[in-house]
């Protein structure tokens, strides 16, 4: 029998574990507001399937950001971007922004920080 509570319980702590690894990703900004850390994911420009999402870290500017994949990002994302749109608020309490360099990428980044409006500041000065 204890066998048996002792594995349930196992399993219940290893599940909770999960569920918080899924909802709590990285997000970072540093104490200055001029790097952060972010999801990212490359959109296809022939409408095709989007890329995963990778972590990038990230760099603002005064008119654009500058991304840097990460570890296991790929390394086609690496480049200078101009924020051209926030596109949506996702169920799970994050930001999408839309950015254009090379390539189209879309940017993930938590409702609750403060790159929000850093970034909401950057689609004002380019319109």
């Amino acid at each position: 029998m204890t066998n048996a509570l002792t594995s349930l319980l196992f399993l219940v702590v290893l599940g909770a574990a999960a569920r918080y690894a899924k909802l709590h990703e990285p997000q970072w900004l540093s104490k200055d507001r001029t790097r952060f850390m972010a999801r990212a994911r490359v959109l296809d420009p022939r409408g095709g399937r989007p890329s995963r999402w990778m972590t990038v870290r990230g760099g603002v500017g005064t008119t654009s950001i500058v991304l840097q994949p990460g570890f296991t990002a790929d390394r086609s994302l690496a480049g200078h971007y101009g924020v051209v749109s926030r596109l949506a608020d996702d169920h799970h309490g994050h930001v999408l922004y839309s950015l254009r360099g090379d390539t189209m990428v879309v940017l993930r980044v938590s409702g609750r920080s403060e790159l929000v409006g850093i970034l909401d500041r950057m689609i004002a000065q380019d319109n």
